[in-house]
């Protein structure tokens, strides 16, 4: 199901009902986040690397909701978080997707914050990955899995 919401933005990170959940809820995430401050980003195993959608590239350039955007999301939120989701599923940091912000690719994403958070647009971008980066974690899983060692898909067995 989260491979399915993904392309869409993400979806909550749903709410621990007790404290041995969150716990192991945060050692999950610490054990696929790596580096600190605004160098946070996915572990290298849990990178995707599959080619953003183009409806996600249109939006980041453009920042106006083109009929496939507005057939992916209902709001610039849903869109913005979007852009920010793909970079991150694809091993961006903060301080990557804010120096991506400065390039024509994402000139639409980096105008549509302003307008929306003006001065405070720095501050709603790092809040804004930090959520990618936590519902990142909550959803990856490694790409080369024990399965293809023990010979699920034909490969070889290593022992």
């Amino acid at each position: 199901m989260a491979r399915l919401i993904a392309p869409l933005g993400g979806a909550t990170v749903p709410r621990h009902r007790n404290p041995t959940a969150a716990v192991a809820a945060s050692l999950i995430q610490d054990e696929r986040l790596v580096g600190i401050g605004p160098d946070r980003r996915l572990d290298p195993r849990f990178h995707r690397s599959t080619a953003v959608p183009e409806a996600v590239e249109t939006y980041a350039s453009t920042g106006q909701f083109t009929k496939a955007a507005r057939a992916l999301w209902d709001s610039h939120s849903e869109a913005r978080q979007s852009v920010i989701s793909h970079a991150v599923l694809r091993g961006a940091s903060a301080a990557d997707v804010e120096n991506a912000m400065t390039t024509k690719e994402w000139a639409g994403v980096r105008r549509v914050y302003l307008e929306k958070y003006g001065k405070h647009s720095a501050a709603a971008l790092q809040r804004d990955v930090d959520k990618a980066l936590t519902w990142a974690a909550s959803i990856v899983r490694p790409f080369h899995q024990d399965a293809h060692k023990h010979g699920y898909t034909g490969g070889m067995v290593l022992s």
